[in-house]
């Protein structure tokens, strides 16, 4: 009669040695999950990586806002840059006409210095008129 040989089961690990703790994988955790539990955190991790997407491309100091900041800007120092340049063009041409017209040289220093040929006499009728550096010379005497 044929005796069954109780073999004798080898531990995994030698008792009283530190066993090795395995993490589970994602396998594993998915598997402890119900597909609706699944399909939930896929969803909700789905909508959470678009708004944290839309707010780094909004918010952001290079986003959006700040985009739109910085365009309007440089349209408000073109426009700036176009009125100056404007400006230094009607300037040099008055200063062409001042270089070359003599009637336009007279015309500034009667209008701006308040200068007179020496046969004329002027007579002004209101005080403001006169700039504030004649008042001041006037008076030094």
């Amino acid at each position: 009669m044929d005796v069954p040989v109780k073999r004798r089961e080898i531990p995994k690990h030698r008792p009283g040695a530190q066993s090795r703790r395995r993490f589970p994988d994602a396998y594993s955790l998915l598997g402890k999950i119900s597909n609706d539990g699944r399909r939930s955190g896929i969803i909700a991790l789905g909508l959470t990586l678009c708004l944290l997407t839309i707010h780094i491309h909004v918010f952001a100091p290079k986003g959006l806002i700040a985009r739109n900041k910085v365009r309007d800007l440089i349209a408000i120092r073109a426009n700036e840059v176009s009125e100056a340049t404007k400006h230094n063009n009607a300037l040099r041409k008055e200063i062409a006409t001042l270089l070359s017209d003599p009637d336009a040289i007279e015309k500034e220093a009667r209008n701006v210095l308040s200068m007179a040929r020496p046969d004329e006499t002027i007579y002004r009728t209101n005080r403001d008129t006169i700039p504030r550096y004649i008042l001041m010379t006037k008076q030094s005497h």
